[in-house]
């Protein structure tokens, strides 16, 4: 206790004979023979006694350590800041998909139906973000929320392989919106729009120096593809905002028998977002 001032606060509330209250106040304890010190907070009340004369004949002191209140306290306060800063993403999420969706559809039908969409994809993406104590979500996980409507449960239509890798929430987002618009894509035009067609995603973690994240989508037996005649909202996305915001590189291949489909991503800077 020696240094932090609780001896000189001793000394005031003896000499001055006023009670003194702290709350929250921070103590370093030595609880090991090692001589480290452990940081605690502390309630406590340094109360005068005072005798038939009126003079200060002692001080009794009484406190509870409140480290955990305060450890909650703090937590709680963190969660609400990163709430606010979710908040705020994803309201800018949705501005830029709605007016993204607004320019690259026909007719209202068009925009409603994709929108809605989109909005439902973002928010099964928030659903495993939250439920997430680290706030992050398995490629895996945002594979299976967009293609399980698809999945005849047999292992013959829809595969699946790769490693346990975990995205941060904004890295969650953009690759879940990127999923949800091959998956689109493919129910409309390719693969999963003809009940022959095979669907095959491998991912795997690979590159010298330089960690990568590779991601393979591979359609099979599906209707003959074509690039698209316009760039969309799809398009955009993969083309444009995953190479600038993630610094990916996608590569799309419209090959007869099926849509072929790369992305990298940079590891390291995906696990530090």
């Amino acid at each position: 206790m020696a240094d932090q001032r609780f001896f000189d606060l001793l000394d005031q509330v003896y000499a001055s004979g006023e009670p003194f209250v702290g709350r929250r106040l921070p103590v370093l304890l030595q609880t090991q023979a090692t001589g480290q010190t452990e940081r605690r907070y502390v309630d406590f009340v340094y109360q005068p006694i005072i005798d038939k004369a009126g003079n200060v004949s002692g001080i009794f002191v009484e406190g509870s350590d409140v480290t955990d209140h305060v450890h909650t306290e703090e937590s709680k306060q963190l969660l609400i800041r990163e709430l606010h800063h979710r908040v705020k993403n994803t309201l800018a999420t949705v501005q830029a998909i709605l007016g993204a969706t607004a320019r690259s559809s026909l007719n209202i039908a068009d925009f409603h139906e994709a929108f809605a969409g989109r909005l439902i994809s973002l928010g099964k993406t928030h659903t495993i973000l939250t439920e997430s104590q680290r706030q992050d979500a398995s490629v895996h996980e945002l594979l299976r929320l967009e293609l399980d409507p698809y999945d005849d449960a047999t292992g013959r239509r829809i595969k699946l392989e790769g490693p346990d890798v975990r995205l941060p929430a904004i890295l969650a987002v953009l690759v879940g919106l990127a999923f949800h618009e091959l998956v689109t894509n493919a129910a409309k035009y390719g693969a999963l729009s003809d009940l022959a067609g095979m669907l095959e995603v491998n991912w795997a973690v690979g590159g010298e120096g330089e960690r990568l994240l590779h991601i393979k989508w591979a359609e099979h037996n599906g209707p003959p593809v074509a690039p698209p005649t316009r760039e969309g909202f799809g398009s955009r996305l993969l083309s444009r905002v995953l190479p600038t915001q993630a610094n990916a590189t996608v590569k799309m291949n419209f090959l007869p028998t099926g849509l072929h489909a790369s992305i990298s991503l940079p590891l390291d800077k995906i696990e530090s977002t």
